[in-house]
């Protein structure tokens, strides 16, 4: 017996434990004592036989011999089509007429050059143009001499400045560059340990 039936229904058997007992057919020893619980167990069993003979009379209604017999030969059917590969349909060939649309609208290859080579050619203008236009600074080649590498493990801290792009400035990232440390200092701080 359940705790809940011991403590809340002072040792009496719930709705629920009686349909269990109903659909097992596993008797507690409590109901051989207690009449009270055997008399509601045989009114919920009359009661859900009742219901069970309604449900079944109910289908039987709703669905007839014959709906059932083409039903069950519909699912054999499907289950026949399982074996067997599936069907291909195939459609009769026609004319082709994309190929022939395409031939009558051919562009020649020349203009295709000549058309890719005017859209390089106003590219780089126009990356030109736009470069001189919004640029602060005039566009100067820098010279950078190459040196060759030094044997000696020391750095040179002059050589460090001459960064070419050491003078691009964008104001929107003027306070990240502040908070940035710069190569010299990391050298200096790196020579000074």
């Amino acid at each position: 017996m359940r705790l809940a039936d011991v403590v809340l229904r002072r040792g009496h058997l719930s709705e629920n434990s009686l349909v269990e007992v109903w659909n097992t057919g596993v008797r507690p020893a409590h109901l051989d004592r207690c009449d009270i619980c055997a008399e509601r167990a045989i009114e919920m069993s009359r009661w859900l036989e009742d219901v069970q003979a309604i449900g079944v009379a109910d289908a039987d209604a709703a669905f007839s011999e014959q709906r059932l017999t083409a039903q069950r030969g519909q699912v054999m059917a499907r289950l026949n089509q399982l074996d067997q590969p599936a069907r291909v349909i195939s459609f009769p060939a026609g004319p082709n007429r994309l190929a022939a649309d395409v031939g009558l609208r051919r562009i020649s290859p020349g203009w295709m050059a000549a058309a890719a080579a005017v859209g390089l050619m106003i590219g780089v203008i126009s990356g030109e143009l736009s470069h001189a236009l919004f640029s602060n600074t005039p566009t100067v080649p820098q010279v950078v001499a190459v040196q060759p590498p030094v044997a000696s493990s020391a750095i040179d801290a002059a050589a460090l400045y001459d960064d070419p792009y050491g003078s691009t400035e964008l104001g929107s990232l003027s306070a990240m560059d502040e908070m940035t440390p710069r190569l010299v200092e990391v050298v200096a701080a790196i020579a000074i340990r």
